[in-house]
Protein backbone atom coordinates (compact mmCIF):
# COMPACT_ATOMS: atom_id res chain seq x y z
CA UNK A 1 0.00 0.00 0.00
CA UNK A 2 1.30 3.44 -0.91
CA UNK A 3 0.99 6.28 1.58
CA UNK A 4 2.14 8.93 -0.90
CA UNK A 5 5.36 10.91 -1.19
CA UNK A 6 3.96 13.84 0.83
CA UNK A 7 3.10 11.59 3.76
CA UNK A 8 6.51 9.89 3.70
CA UNK A 9 8.31 13.24 3.37
CA UNK A 10 6.61 14.61 6.48
CA UNK A 11 7.40 11.45 8.43
CA UNK A 12 11.05 11.65 7.42
CA UNK A 13 11.17 15.31 8.49
CA UNK A 14 9.70 14.44 11.88
CA UNK A 15 12.15 11.58 12.33
CA UNK A 16 15.17 13.80 11.58
CA UNK A 17 16.93 15.06 14.74
CA UNK A 18 17.46 18.81 15.07
CA UNK A 19 20.14 20.69 17.00
CA UNK A 20 17.74 20.98 19.94
CA UNK A 21 17.44 17.16 19.90
CA UNK A 22 21.18 16.51 19.57
CA UNK A 23 22.48 18.85 22.29
CA UNK A 24 20.76 17.14 25.26
CA UNK A 25 21.57 13.69 23.88
CA UNK A 26 25.26 14.65 23.77
CA UNK A 27 25.10 15.90 27.36
CA UNK A 28 23.42 12.70 28.53
CA UNK A 29 26.01 10.45 26.84
CA UNK A 30 28.88 12.35 28.45
CA UNK A 31 27.15 12.32 31.83
CA UNK A 32 26.52 8.57 31.70
CA UNK A 33 30.16 7.89 30.78
CA UNK A 34 31.66 10.51 33.11
CA UNK A 35 32.58 8.08 35.88
CA UNK A 36 34.85 6.08 33.56
CA UNK A 37 32.38 3.25 33.15
CA UNK A 38 31.01 1.73 29.96
CA UNK A 39 27.59 1.67 28.37
CA UNK A 40 26.25 -0.04 25.27
CA UNK A 41 24.52 1.86 22.51
CA UNK A 42 21.22 0.25 23.52
CA UNK A 43 21.74 1.24 27.15
CA UNK A 44 22.40 4.84 26.15
CA UNK A 45 19.28 4.82 23.99
CA UNK A 46 17.24 3.40 26.87
CA UNK A 47 18.51 6.13 29.22
CA UNK A 48 17.64 8.83 26.69
CA UNK A 49 14.16 7.45 26.00
CA UNK A 50 13.48 7.49 29.75
CA UNK A 51 14.26 11.22 29.85
CA UNK A 52 11.69 11.90 27.12
CA UNK A 53 9.16 9.63 28.86
CA UNK A 54 9.09 6.83 26.31
CA UNK A 55 8.30 3.53 28.06
CA UNK A 56 10.50 0.47 27.40
CA UNK A 57 7.52 -1.24 25.75
CA UNK A 58 7.27 1.46 23.11
CA UNK A 59 5.26 0.60 19.98
CA UNK A 60 7.02 -1.24 17.18
CA UNK A 61 4.76 0.28 14.53
CA UNK A 62 3.38 3.73 13.87
CA UNK A 63 -0.37 3.94 14.38
CA UNK A 64 -2.21 6.19 11.91
CA UNK A 65 -5.86 7.13 11.54
CA UNK A 66 -7.93 7.97 8.51
CA UNK A 67 -8.17 11.68 7.73
CA UNK A 68 -11.92 12.37 7.40
CA UNK A 69 -11.30 15.54 5.41
CA UNK A 70 -8.91 14.20 2.77
CA UNK A 71 -9.71 10.52 2.67
CA UNK A 72 -6.07 9.55 3.25
CA UNK A 73 -4.19 9.13 6.51
CA UNK A 74 -3.51 11.84 9.09
CA UNK A 75 0.20 12.30 9.79
CA UNK A 76 1.11 11.57 13.44
CA UNK A 77 2.68 14.40 15.46
CA UNK A 78 6.43 14.79 15.99
CA UNK A 79 5.92 13.56 19.56
CA UNK A 80 4.41 10.25 18.46
CA UNK A 81 6.28 7.54 20.45
CA UNK A 82 7.29 5.54 17.36
CA UNK A 83 8.61 8.67 15.61
CA UNK A 84 10.38 9.82 18.78
CA UNK A 85 12.17 6.47 19.14
CA UNK A 86 13.50 6.54 15.58
CA UNK A 87 14.52 10.20 15.86
CA UNK A 88 16.31 9.35 19.11
CA UNK A 89 18.14 6.42 17.48
CA UNK A 90 19.31 8.64 14.62
CA UNK A 91 20.32 11.39 17.04
CA UNK A 92 22.27 9.00 19.26
CA UNK A 93 24.17 7.59 16.27
CA UNK A 94 25.03 11.12 15.17
CA UNK A 95 26.26 12.10 18.63
CA UNK A 96 28.36 8.95 19.01
CA UNK A 97 29.98 9.69 15.65
CA UNK A 98 30.71 13.28 16.72
CA UNK A 99 32.19 12.18 20.05
CA UNK A 100 34.42 9.69 18.27
CA UNK A 101 35.54 12.40 15.83
CA UNK A 102 36.20 14.75 18.76
CA UNK A 103 38.42 12.12 20.35
CA UNK A 104 36.22 11.84 23.46
CA UNK A 105 35.02 8.24 23.28
CA UNK A 106 36.23 4.96 21.87
CA UNK A 107 34.47 1.69 21.11
CA UNK A 108 35.39 -1.03 23.59
CA UNK A 109 33.96 -3.81 21.42
CA UNK A 110 32.22 -3.83 18.07
CA UNK A 111 30.54 -6.78 16.43
CA UNK A 112 31.01 -5.07 13.04
CA UNK A 113 27.30 -5.21 12.27
CA UNK A 114 26.68 -2.62 9.56
CA UNK A 115 24.09 0.10 10.06
CA UNK A 116 21.19 -0.11 7.60
CA UNK A 117 21.02 2.44 4.84
CA UNK A 118 17.32 2.97 5.51
CA UNK A 119 14.68 2.77 8.24
CA UNK A 120 11.78 0.35 7.85
CA UNK A 121 8.68 2.30 8.92
CA UNK A 122 5.94 -0.09 10.06
CA UNK A 123 2.39 1.27 9.93
CA UNK A 124 -0.87 -0.07 11.36
CA UNK A 125 -4.33 1.19 10.41
CA UNK A 126 -7.92 0.05 10.53
CA UNK A 127 -7.53 -1.76 7.23
CA UNK A 128 -4.50 -3.76 8.30
CA UNK A 129 -0.79 -3.01 8.26
CA UNK A 130 1.90 -2.03 5.84
CA UNK A 131 5.06 0.03 5.71
CA UNK A 132 7.71 1.70 3.63
CA UNK A 133 11.44 2.37 3.63
CA UNK A 134 12.99 5.77 4.25
CA UNK A 135 16.56 6.19 2.91
CA UNK A 136 18.75 7.22 5.81
CA UNK A 137 22.32 8.39 5.90
CA UNK A 138 23.62 7.58 9.38
CA UNK A 139 27.11 6.91 10.72
CA UNK A 140 28.17 3.29 10.39
CA UNK A 141 27.64 2.31 14.02
CA UNK A 142 25.95 -0.74 15.48
CA UNK A 143 22.87 -0.53 17.69
CA UNK A 144 23.54 -3.98 19.12
CA UNK A 145 24.36 -4.68 22.75
CA UNK A 146 27.84 -5.70 21.59
CA UNK A 147 28.91 -2.07 21.13
CA UNK A 148 30.14 -0.48 24.34
CA UNK A 149 31.55 3.01 24.75
CA UNK A 150 33.70 4.86 27.23
CA UNK A 151 35.44 8.22 27.48
CA UNK A 152 39.04 8.20 26.31
CA UNK A 153 40.16 10.29 29.31
CA UNK A 154 37.28 10.18 31.81
CA UNK A 155 39.14 11.94 34.61
CA UNK A 156 39.81 14.95 32.40
CA UNK A 157 36.34 15.28 30.94
CA UNK A 158 33.51 14.62 33.39
CA UNK A 159 31.24 17.28 31.86
CA UNK A 160 30.72 19.01 28.54
CA UNK A 161 31.82 22.65 28.53
CA UNK A 162 30.16 23.65 25.26
CA UNK A 163 29.60 21.73 22.07
CA UNK A 164 30.57 23.15 18.68
CA UNK A 165 26.98 23.66 17.52
CA UNK A 166 26.11 25.74 20.59
CA UNK A 167 29.33 27.73 20.28
CA UNK A 168 28.66 28.66 16.62
CA UNK A 169 24.90 29.06 16.70
CA UNK A 170 23.71 32.38 15.26
CA UNK A 171 27.21 33.67 14.45
CA UNK A 172 27.31 33.00 10.71
CA UNK A 173 26.55 36.64 9.87
CA UNK A 174 29.32 38.16 11.96
CA UNK A 175 31.94 35.49 11.21
CA UNK A 176 31.37 34.43 7.63
CA UNK A 177 32.36 31.01 6.29
CA UNK A 178 36.04 31.25 7.21
CA UNK A 179 35.33 32.64 10.68
CA UNK A 180 32.91 29.79 11.45
CA UNK A 181 35.57 27.32 10.32
CA UNK A 182 38.12 28.97 12.66
CA UNK A 183 35.67 28.76 15.55
CA UNK A 184 34.85 25.10 14.91
CA UNK A 185 38.52 24.19 14.62
CA UNK A 186 39.26 26.15 17.79
CA UNK A 187 36.64 24.04 19.56
CA UNK A 188 38.06 20.82 18.13
CA UNK A 189 41.58 21.86 19.17
CA UNK A 190 40.31 22.56 22.69
CA UNK A 191 38.72 19.12 22.86
CA UNK A 192 42.00 17.59 21.68
CA UNK A 193 43.80 19.46 24.51
CA UNK A 194 45.75 21.59 22.04
CA UNK A 195 45.67 24.78 24.10
CA UNK A 196 47.95 26.87 21.87
CA UNK A 197 45.98 25.97 18.75
CA UNK A 198 42.62 26.55 20.45
CA UNK A 199 43.46 29.99 21.83
CA UNK A 200 45.18 31.30 18.70
CA UNK A 201 42.32 30.07 16.50
CA UNK A 202 39.84 31.86 18.78
CA UNK A 203 41.92 35.00 18.28
CA UNK A 204 41.76 34.50 14.52
CA UNK A 205 37.99 34.10 14.85
CA UNK A 206 37.84 37.43 16.66
CA UNK A 207 39.70 39.15 13.82
CA UNK A 208 37.35 37.59 11.26
CA UNK A 209 34.41 39.15 13.11
CA UNK A 210 35.97 42.63 13.11
CA UNK A 211 36.61 42.48 9.37
CA UNK A 212 32.99 41.48 8.83
CA UNK A 213 31.88 44.43 11.00
CA UNK A 214 34.17 46.79 9.11
CA UNK A 215 32.84 45.71 5.73
CA UNK A 216 29.26 46.10 6.93
CA UNK A 217 29.68 49.64 8.32
CA UNK A 218 32.46 51.24 6.24
CA UNK A 219 31.41 53.93 3.80
CA UNK A 220 32.60 53.61 0.18
CA UNK A 221 35.94 55.25 -0.51
CA UNK A 222 37.01 55.48 3.14
CA UNK A 223 40.25 54.26 4.66
CA UNK A 224 38.31 51.68 6.64
CA UNK A 225 36.78 50.18 3.51
CA UNK A 226 40.22 49.96 1.89
CA UNK A 227 41.84 48.31 4.91
CA UNK A 228 38.95 45.88 5.37
CA UNK A 229 39.13 44.80 1.74
CA UNK A 230 42.91 44.42 1.90
CA UNK A 231 42.66 42.23 5.01
CA UNK A 232 45.64 43.88 6.67
CA UNK A 233 46.33 46.34 9.52
CA UNK A 234 43.94 44.57 11.88
CA UNK A 235 44.63 46.87 14.82
CA UNK A 236 43.74 49.89 12.67
CA UNK A 237 40.59 48.16 11.40
CA UNK A 238 39.46 47.56 14.99
CA UNK A 239 40.24 51.16 15.96
CA UNK A 240 38.38 52.70 13.02
CA UNK A 241 35.42 50.33 13.29
CA UNK A 242 35.03 51.07 17.00
CA UNK A 243 35.02 54.81 16.33
CA UNK A 244 32.48 54.37 13.54
CA UNK A 245 30.18 52.27 15.72
CA UNK A 246 30.20 54.98 18.40
CA UNK A 247 29.51 57.65 15.80
CA UNK A 248 26.52 55.60 14.60
CA UNK A 249 25.07 55.53 18.11
CA UNK A 250 26.14 52.13 19.44
CA UNK A 251 26.27 51.85 23.22
CA UNK A 252 29.64 53.03 24.47
CA UNK A 253 29.90 50.38 27.19
CA UNK A 254 29.32 47.59 24.65
CA UNK A 255 31.80 49.01 22.14
CA UNK A 256 34.40 49.54 24.86
CA UNK A 257 33.94 45.96 26.11
CA UNK A 258 34.27 44.26 22.73
CA UNK A 259 37.18 46.52 21.72
CA UNK A 260 39.07 45.63 24.89
CA UNK A 261 38.38 41.94 24.28
CA UNK A 262 39.57 42.28 20.68
CA UNK A 263 42.83 43.81 21.89
CA UNK A 264 43.28 40.94 24.33
CA UNK A 265 42.68 38.31 21.66
CA UNK A 266 45.21 40.06 19.41
CA UNK A 267 47.77 39.94 22.21
CA UNK A 268 47.06 36.21 22.68
CA UNK A 269 47.52 35.56 18.98
CA UNK A 270 50.67 37.66 18.63
CA UNK A 271 52.30 36.12 21.68
CA UNK A 272 51.21 32.59 20.75
CA UNK A 273 52.54 32.81 17.20
CA UNK A 274 55.57 35.00 17.83
CA UNK A 275 57.09 33.81 21.12
CA UNK A 276 60.02 35.62 22.64
CA UNK A 277 63.02 34.11 24.34
CA UNK A 278 62.03 35.69 27.65
CA UNK A 279 58.60 34.13 28.17
CA UNK A 280 56.06 36.26 30.03
CA UNK A 281 54.33 33.99 32.55
CA UNK A 282 51.17 36.13 32.60
CA UNK A 283 50.87 35.94 28.83
CA UNK A 284 51.37 32.17 28.92
CA UNK A 285 48.10 31.70 30.82
CA UNK A 286 45.77 31.64 27.73
CA UNK A 287 47.96 28.88 26.31
CA UNK A 288 47.30 26.57 29.28
CA UNK A 289 44.32 24.31 29.96
CA UNK A 290 42.64 26.66 32.43
CA UNK A 291 43.31 29.74 30.33
CA UNK A 292 42.08 28.13 27.11
CA UNK A 293 38.92 27.00 28.90
CA UNK A 294 38.17 30.55 30.04
CA UNK A 295 38.69 31.85 26.50
CA UNK A 296 36.29 29.29 25.02
CA UNK A 297 33.63 30.28 27.53
CA UNK A 298 34.23 34.01 27.01
CA UNK A 299 34.27 33.72 23.22
CA UNK A 300 30.58 32.88 22.90
CA UNK A 301 29.42 35.98 24.82
CA UNK A 302 31.96 38.22 23.09
CA UNK A 303 31.11 37.07 19.57
CA UNK A 304 27.39 37.33 20.31
CA UNK A 305 27.89 40.98 21.29
CA UNK A 306 29.80 41.60 18.07
CA UNK A 307 26.94 39.99 16.14
CA UNK A 308 24.59 42.47 17.82
CA UNK A 309 26.61 45.34 16.34
CA UNK A 310 26.24 44.11 12.76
Amino acid sequence: MSFGSDFESVIRDRMTPTVSDLTPIRSLVLEVLSDGGEATTDQLLERWLATVRIAPDYPTAMRVERDPAGGGFAVPSRDDPYITVWRSRAGLLQILAELIADGLITAVTDDNAASPGYFNVHVQHDGGGSGFRIPWSVPSLSLSVGSRWRLLVPQDHPREVMDAASLCEGLEGVLGVRGIRCLREAHRSYRARLWLASSTLLAATSEAAWYQLARRHAQPGTELERLANEGRATAKVIELTSALLLAEGARRDVVNEVTAMAQYFRDVRNYGLHPRDDHDEDREVPLTESGATVLVLQARRYLTKLAGLM
